[in-house]
């Protein structure tokens, strides 16, 4: 009977000390890409390129859209055509 007992509590400590060190926290990644979508990249140009056209994105409300993950295929007025709107 104590070797039964002594048996029973090895295996409950090693089982016990499995299953607590077997849980690790996954890291989840929460958006569908790292990389920048076409708005982010627009805005964060380091030469400031693209200003009037974020402006111009704005005013006509389209921020939303830009804003989301996906494939685009953009096509940029010429800086003399987004003066006039901007």
């Amino acid at each position: 009977m104590k070797k039964f007992a002594y048996l029973l509590m090895v295996t409950l400590a090693t089982a016990s000390g499995l299953f607590f060190n077997s849980c690790q926290k996954t890291q989840l990644q929460e958006a569908t890409s790292n990389d920048p979508n076409i708005l982010q990249y627009l805005q964060n140009d380091s030469l400031a390129r693209f200003s009037k056209l974020v402006t111009l994105i704005d005013k006509a409300g389209y921020s939303t859209a830009f804003n989301t993950y996906g494939t685009y295929t953009f096509l940029r007025l010429p800086t003399r055509q987004t003066d006039k709107y901007a």
